[in-house]
Parts: structure tokens; sequence; C-alpha cells
């Protein structure tokens, strides 16, 4: 049954609802459910229009108690289709944990290869320097022998 701008108060039969307090009137107890907006309200929502343009005045308005039937049956409609958005959801969240610890190992990998290659390119770098400094050595004998035979000529 719906009601039209009526300002009577109805008991709520339900589950605690009628502890729940209203989002824009704290302390005001939910008793009723805005048709239009699809929100649970409190009398004050009804009774009073305010400057933040949450008024339900002239909005179709119902008891939360006289909902409740249709809410649960809409849940339960909808019940099906949110399990499958879950199942999909998880499965989507499997996979991207799948996929994180495959970048994760395949980060470890390049890195593990990249530390391998420069510690093969450092030996490699040594082992040329090393033939280098062996070459100069050689040269600079060799030119200095030359130089010290070069001067056993000057002598004479």
């Amino acid at each position: 049954k719906v009601l039209r701008n009526k300002h009577r108060r109805l008991p709520i039969e339900s589950r605690g609802l009628g502890k729940v307090s209203c989002r824009e009137h704290p302390g005001t107890k939910l008793e009723f459910y805005c048709l239009t907006d699809n929100v649970c309200i409190c009398v004050r929502c009804i009774a009073h229009v305010d400057a933040s343009g949450g008024a339900h005045a002239d909005h179709d308005i119902a008891s939360i108690s006289e909902q409740l039937p249709a809410m649960k049956d809409n849940i339960s409609k909808l019940r099906p289709d949110l399990d499958a958005h879950t199942h999909c959801l998880n499965l989507a969240l499997q996979q991207s944990y799948a996929v994180l610890k495959e970048i994760k190992d395949n980060g470890i990998k390049v890195m593990g290869d990249i530390h391998s290659t420069f510690r093969q390119l450092h030996r490699n770098l040594q082992m040329r320097e090393e033939q280098l400094l062996q070459e100069a050595h050689g040269v600079l004998s060799s030119q200095a022998e030359a130089l010290l035979d070069s001067r056993h000529l000057l002598r004479c």
C-alpha cells in the first residue's frame, strides 16, 4: 500500500529496523521507504524541506514494514545474479593473483639474468684489461729494450 504525502506513523514489524537512525536526521528512526528514491527515510525526511534537497515530501512513500516483503522478494530474485557476479569476480581475482605471481617470478628471473650477465661482462672486462695490460707491458718492455740497444749504438 503506497501512502502519498501522509504524515501518520506506522508501526515497524521487522527485525531491528526501528533501531537504525536516519543519515540525514541522526537519532530519528527509519520507519518509511521512499519509493521514488528507493531509500529508507524517517518522518522528518517526509515533513521537512531542507537546503540539502533531501526532502521527500512530494514522493511516493510506504512504511518499511509494508515494503519489507517486496524488498525480500527483490533480494531473492537478485541473489542468483549477485552470486554469479561474485563468482566471476572471485575468478577474476584469482586470475589477477596468478598474473601478479607470474609478474613477480618473471621480475625475479630478469633481475637474476641481469645480475648474471653483468657478472659475466665484469669478468670479460677484467680478462680484457689484464690482456691489454700485458700487451702494453710487452710493448713498453720491447721499446725499453730497443731504447737500450740504441743507446749502445750512440756510444760508439
